[in-house]
């Protein structure tokens, strides 16, 4: 990705007297795609239409990928169709980008009609598209179609972490709880609760279903993990929060924790851990604010009373 030191080469190979192919020119698209540097890889690629290369299918991969990860899906469809025009056949990764784009606006239709062609391509296994089309039809809660796909995916294994993910929200979003809930726990024994994003759906699937319990073991399995707990962690703890902390208490949390203060984090951490019973952990969570050589707010010594109180710890709570 130095996008600068390739067009170098690039510039330096053209002045020696050699004609790049659209390989060259592909890469440095691609580069200047992932970096969001739309307006250069339009540079770059109109370069190599005055240089009188013909574009390829990877050429106008690179692009059309480029702007629907920008979320210019107008601008992706219309390289698309120019790839139609000059009689190149999609191939498998394009034709995925491409339906990104119809998911981006909506499209349900042509969306379809995309990713029959997918399926007609010998061997394409291609995640992204299912997955797009299987987010396509949660947002239209269009549940049986979602289906279809996901158990075809499921029954090859090769259902992801996104999959599951999609399918948890489809199945909330309907008021299928129990099914969101079964999705979850087949999410977390396939080993795909591995990042932020699907701790977060799960835990928030646990939340809403009163399972506060499993909800701070997931917690515990995040810090373990070193995970950083992110924006969405927290909105679920201050959930799971409101089931058993006051108003008031939250409340303070949530403002610390917005303003940015020193130990807000830990101090929601060691909340959510004493409010669920795991007294253990809620302890050794607070101790990690409480023997900090910094002057304490108030918010994070009544976090400290309350955790040493409900652990049957009153003398510490009392000191």
């Amino acid at each position: 990705d130095l996008v600068d030191q390739a067009r170098d080469v690039l510039t330096e190979m053209r002045e020696m007297g050699f004609k790049p192919h659209s390989l060259a020119f592909s890469a440095l698209i691609g580069c200047c795609a992932r970096l969001g540097q739309l307006s250069d890889a339009i540079d770059v690629y109109q370069d190599l239409v005055n240089s009188g290369v013909k574009p390829n299918e990877f050429v106008y991969g690179s692009l059309i990928n480029g702007f629907v990860e920008n979320g210019r899906v107008e601008e992706a469809l219309k390289y698309f169709r120019h790839m139609e025009e000059s009689g190149i056949s999609a191939n498998q990764i394009v034709l995925s980008s491409h339906l990104k784009a119809y998911s981006k606006v909506d499209s349900l239709d042509g969306a379809k009609v995309l990713y029959e062609r997918l399926k007609d391509l010998e061997g394409a296994r291609n995640i992204v598209a299912s997955n797009s089309m299987i987010d396509l039809y949660a947002d239209h809660g269009m549940v049986s179609e979602a289906e279809l796909i996901f158990e075809k995916l499921r029954a090859k294994a090769w259902a992801n972490e996104i999959t599951y993910a999609t399918m948890i929200y489809l199945y909330k979003s309907v008021g299928m709880l129990d099914e969101a809930i079964d999705i979850a726990e087949e999410m977390k024994l396939s080993g795909l609760v591995r990042d932020c994003g699907s701790f977060n759906k799960v835990m928030s699937c646990y939340a809403i279903n009163g399972q506060l319990r499993e909800c701070g073991e997931l917690l515990h399995e995040m810090v373990t993990r070193k995970l950083l707990p992110d924006i969405g962690t927290f909105k679920v703890l201050f959930t799971i929060l409101k089931k058993g902390v006051s108003v008031e208490a939250v409340t303070q949390l949530e403002s610390s924790y917005h303003e940015g203060k020193p130990y807000s984090r830990q101090a929601i951490i060691t909340s959510v851990f004493s409010m669920v019973g795991m007294h253990a952990l809620a302890l050794e969570s607070c101790e990690k604010f409480t023997k900090a050589d910094v002057k304490l707010d108030s918010f994070l010594y009544n976090v400290a009373i309350h955790a040493y109180g409900a652990a049957g710890q009153s003398h510490k709570a009392l000191n």
